[in-house]
């Protein structure tokens, strides 16, 4: 097992007795998803808007910021979170991060 930075470790320990409690679900995951698909919304429609700018980001780089993303809140998730809630996570992440208008405004015109 890794060794994880001790605010990881706190919010594993945290994790554990909310679960130990039945309080995980309700007090912690709820609004952790939340949390989620509110911060990755705001990135990515800052993101999508830039895409056409000064800034040059293409479509490639946004796919690219996707994948790190996604790849970072599973480290986060597999560190901190109870694995019955990884499948959550996960599907909450890509959803905010992918959503079906963004495969739209990313398609080439034609």
């Amino acid at each position: 097992m890794p060794v994880l930075s001790p605010s990881r470790e706190l919010i594993r320990r945290v994790v554990k007795m909310l679960h130990a409690v039945s309080y995980y679900e309700t007090h912690f995951l709820e609004p952790y998803s939340v949390e989620i698909g509110n911060f990755y919304s705001e990135e990515s429609a800052k993101l999508r808007h830039a895409l056409p700018s000064t800034t040059n980001l293409t479509a490639l780089d946004y796919i690219t910021h996707v994948e790190k993303r996604i790849k970072e809140e599973e480290e986060r998730m597999k560190d901190v979170l109870d694995k019955s809630s990884w499948s959550t996570v996960l599907k909450q992440t890509e959803k905010t991060l992918l959503p079906s208008k963004i495969a739209t405004d990313l398609a080439p015109d034609g």
